[in-house]
């Protein structure tokens, strides 16, 4: 049996970029956890009457981003998260943003690349035992590269 290569998520890194030319990113204050970076397919229903043996034909649809979310502790006067100039800014202003995934280096896949459109944020909770987090949610929009 041979050992897992696989990789932990620790080390990875969700970042913003500016939209300069050239585009400098920079990493979004504290991420906890990015979730359903990547995208879809669905499918185009060709069935007609002439579909042989009665049965339904498919055709694949075009590539369809999907929505995303990152959990962070809130930082509401970091420049990566505010009102001002961050997530919480583009949410507000409607921004198509491009981003970045940084993988942690053991992998040989690095770097998962995006632009997105920040639908919103939300506190959760207010705990006393707890941080106070923040969730972004995000929607690719185009396609989503992987080098």
């Amino acid at each position: 049996m041979t050992a897992s290569v696989g990789s932990i998520g620790y080390g990875a890194k969700l970042k913003r970029g500016d939209g300069n030319s050239p585009e400098a990113f920079t990493a979004i204050a504290e991420v906890r956890k990015i979730s359903s970076v990547g995208s879809k397919r669905g499918l185009v229903d060709f069935t007609n009457l002439d579909s042989p043996l009665t049965a339904m034909e498919y055709k694949l649809a075009m590539k369809d981003g999907l929505e995303f979310s990152a959990e962070c502790n809130f930082l509401p006067d970091n420049a990566t998260q505010s009102a001002s100039a961050g997530m919480i800014y583009d949410s507000d202003n409607g921004t198509v943003r491009n981003f970045q995934i940084t993988l942690p280096t053991a992998l040989t896949t690095k770097t998962i690349s995006f632009a997105a459109i920040v639908l919103g944020w939300n506190i959760p909770e207010l705990n006393p035992q707890s941080p106070i987090l923040v969730n972004f949610q995000g929607k690719i929009t185009g396609p989503v590269t992987i080098a």
